[in-house]
């Protein structure tokens, strides 16, 4: 062989060992998907079979063997994503990664998650105690017949999985619950504004919550009997509490009237965190004799948590009815170890928690921490862990799903239910804070609330509470009488995006904090009338990113752009030109957002600073409607900045925020205004929660790419400000229920099936979801036969 030839083999053989070890890894890493398993505890042959997409569709004789099967199945695909959920629900992370998962455990362990779940599980009893046995069976049977087997993310670990138990699941559960409720943070955000502000000053930038259904809004209340208490929150420990998890999302059902198939057709949305793979959501089908279900499987979880029936479908939005509150206790100094209610000394509840923290540098590879947790009769001391309060005053945190436990946690009821009339009591007692959007083949359509509700007896719940004496604040919980329910409406449709849906005239302190009312304004838009919709329409609307809040303001800032320099006429051209719709290659939104982000800035920081600014900021709900109001109706003591000697007007402020919006898009694409396209500027990055980042992405993760909408629009595509436009938050799903068709659901995931690095599964959906394709998972025997690619065969 000649030298050239020799040279050239040479060449061609080391480009292809990047091609061969990722052809090993995928191989050596993936889930057993055919053959034949013995899988214990089954009472009966369980069929799984695996369409192109690898969505699994489980067939068997009975619910508890199907259950079985569901843990087996859902451990091979996601068993890594389990496993690091589970050490979050115990409070378990820093064992994991070390120090930078201190914080999340401790707050994990403050609100007592693990103790929560522990008692949970004592409760647990018929059906649904029969059916989280029955999974928790399939988890530790994968566990012991696949071992040797397990996802590679476990090697890069070093981690080792031990037998799951009853409690594991349930935490997992109840951390998915506390999740659901983030207003306690909105909570701590209004007590530093009324201490930096005082309450008159305070109560102009208070929350305001919308519903488009009725005239006005409703203004969190601020007290004028308020108590200072120094608060300080340090924000590195902060930075490392858990997110909530159930952030947004859009669910709506068009009636049999308004809905091309004569049956209600069912769209819904959830918008989570969904950058890190393989998402939150496990597509899944069970079939029974006895009834079938498909749709989205939360982690770890027996059943579904939204989908279809031969009866019914049902969506959820994050309702965020308000189950947290925060109260304002005195320490009795004259006391040690006692707070105050009056003039009544108790003692506080004790209890240790003792926190294992992964460490290179100690001889075990691990150090361990003792968190004390001091309790009164409303809750934990919040203000001992990552904050500062004056001497003798404490923040307590008081959640109401542990003090509404049940032997039941409704899983099976929803799947069970033949009706919307028999289903509204069920998801009403869900424990977790949804809006349930609920439609059944007879064509009844409907919206209920579910999770325990305070009843309060003082108070709107936006703040903290001072307690005063030995009275409870709470008089029980909302019934499904009194919480917002709609019934069959006369528009022939109803819908949820997390906005404020409270009627006129509700007596109960129901909730402060929802979304802005920008994406329910644009879905009553689409809504509007009575056309009957399809599939297509729906599907359509889903992925819609015309921003309502840039309607009213972007002529507002044209019109102060057009008194201004050359380069804001430029800008006053373009929004005048624009049709509000935030397309990736528009230059346009990323004028109106940088404007907004800029201008919000000078409007707030001049008199918070810069630490409170950011804090405000960065929760949307908290000021962005209140901001629209103020730039609509020109609040213009607020757009003066208190550290010049001018008074500054609002449409002064807004050539200024021009000016600095210019400035950072320059910075980083150049002083060509043509080159400022929103999906250059906006974009989501798809990523691994072992090596996260960009660069570790494109190998472990989908890649980084552009990205249409906004936190305003239905295609939902959040940023904090502090982040500066990377979008956090996004559809973990698309998926559309009609009930005339029963051979499929209409649904995309913006990942996959498989939480195995190097498996296809694990990112083949991406592209159908970034490019709005529509993919179906099946519904019908025939249909499933059809497009089996694979068929493993549990067996007793």
């Amino acid at each position: 062989m000649s030298l050239t030839r020799a040279l050239a083999a040479f060449v061609v053989a080391l480009a292809a060992v990047p091609l061969l070890l990722w052809l090993y890894l995928a191989q050596s890493n993936r889930a057993r998907w055919d053959g034949e398993v013995v899988l214990e505890g089954l009472t009966a042959p369980v069929r799984v079979d695996r369409d192109e997409q690898g969505v699994p569709y489980i067939q068997g004789e009975s619910w508890p063997d199907v259950i079985r099967a569901q843990g087996f199945v859902m451990s091979s695909d996601r068993l890594y994503q389990m496993e690091l959920m589970r050490h979050v629900a115990q409070g378990r992370l820093a064992e994991l990664v070390g120090e930078r998962g201190f914080e999340t455990d401790v707050l994990v362990r403050v609100v007592d998650i693990p103790g929560i779940a522990r008692r949970q599980v004592a409760l647990l009893a018929g059906e649904g105690r029969v059916w989280f046995d029955a999974y928790l069976g399939g988890v530790n049977a994968y566990l012991e017949q696949h071992g040797d087997d397990l996802p590679l993310a476990f090697s890069l670990l070093s981690l080792t999985p031990e037998p799951w138990t009853l409690h594991d699941l349930v935490a997992i559960q109840a951390l998915n619950i506390w999740g659901s409720s983030a207003n306690w943070r909105a909570e701590l955000i209004a007590q530093l504004l009324i201490e930096k502000l005082g309450p008159e000053r305070a109560a102009e930038i208070s929350m305001i919550s919308v519903n488009p259904d009725v005239a006005g809004g409703r203004e969190a209340q601020v007290p004028r009997d308020f108590e200072a208490i120094g608060l300080r929150i340090d924000p590195e420990r902060e930075a490392h509490w858990p997110r909530p998890e159930a952030v947004a999302s859009n669910s709506w059902v068009s009636g049999p009237g308004r809905s091309a198939g004569g049956k209600p057709i069912l769209a819904n949305d959830p918008h989570l965190d969904a950058r890190r793979l393989p998402g939150f959501f496990y597509p899944i089908a069970l079939v029974t004799p006895q009834g079938r279900a498909v749709g989205l499987a939360p982690l770890a979880a027996p059943g579904l948590g939204l989908g279809r029936t031969d009866r019914m479908a049902f969506g959820a939005t994050n309702g965020y009815a308000d189950m947290v509150d925060l109260y304002i206790e005195r320490e009795d100094l004259a006391n040690p170890g006692h707070y105050l209610e009056g003039a009544r000394s108790l003692p506080f509840a004790l209890r240790e928690e003792h926190i294992r923290i992964r460490d290179r540098e100690h001889p075990d590879g691990y150090r361990s921490e003792t968190v004390t947790v001091r309790s009164t009769r409303r809750g934990p001391i919040l203000s001992d862990h990552g904050m500062i309060v004056e001497s003798g005053k404490l923040l307590s945190l008081r959640w109401s799903w542990p003090e509404a436990l049940s032997p039941n946690m409704g899983a099976h009821e929803v799947i069970a239910a033949k009706s919307v009339g028999e289903a509204l009591r069920i998801v009403a007692r869900q424990p977790v804070s949804l809006n349930y959007i609920l439609a059944d083949v007879d064509g009844h359509i409907a919206r209920v609330p579910s999770g325990p509700v305070p009843i309060r007896r003082e108070g709107d719940g936006s703040h903290p509470l001072p307690v005063r004496d030995s009275r409870d604040n709470w008089a029980g919980f909302l019934s499904l009488e009194q919480k917002p329910t709609v019934y069959d409406p006369p528009e022939g449709w109803v819908g949820a995006a997390n906005h404020d849906l409270v009627p006129d005239g509700y007596p109960f302190a129901y909730s402060t904090y929802f979304a802005p009312s920008w994406r329910y304004r644009r879905l009553r838009e689409l809504m509007a009338g009575d056309r009957v919709l399809g599939v297509d329409d729906h599907w359509r609307f889903m992925r819609d990113v015309k921003n309502t809040l840039a309607v009213r303001l972007a002529p507002i800032f044209a019109a102060a752009l057009r008194d201004g320099d050359a380069d804001d006429h430029e800008w006053a051209q373009i929004l005048d030109d624009w049709d509000f719709v935030e397309s990736v290659d528009a230059v346009a939104p990323s004028l109106f957002q940088t404007l907004v982000v800029h201008l919000a800035l000078r409007t707030y920081e001049d008199e918070l600073g810069e630490e409170l600014t950011g804090r405000f900021l960065d929760n949307l709900y908290y000021w962005n409607e209140r901001f629209a109001k103020q730039v609509e109706e020109n609040a213009a003591s607020w757009f003066d900045d208190r550290r010049t000697d001018a008074v500054e007007t609002r449409d002064e402020q807004i050539r200024l925020a021009a000016g600095d919006a210019r400035a950072y898009l320059t910075e980083r694409f150049g002083r060509r205004s043509e080159d400022w396209r929103w999906g250059a500027l906006h974009t989501v990055t798809f990523a691994s929660p072992v090596l996260p980042g960009e660069r570790a992405a494109r190998w472990l993760g989908g890649g980084t790419h552009p990205m249409e909408g906004s936190g305003e629009t239905l295609n939902r595509a959040i940023y904090r400000v502090s982040e500066r436009y990377d979008t956090r938050v996004i559809a973990s799903a698309r998926i559309v229920y009609d009930l005339s068709d029963s051979e499929k659901v209409t649904a995309v995931l913006p990942g996959g099936v498989s939480g195995r690095y190097f498996d296809d599964h694990l990112t083949d959906q991406l592209p159908a979801w970034r490019s709005g394709e529509k993919r179906h998972w099946w519904f019908s025997d025939a249909a499933i036969r059809e497009h089996a690619e694979h068929t493993l065969n549990l067996v007793p």
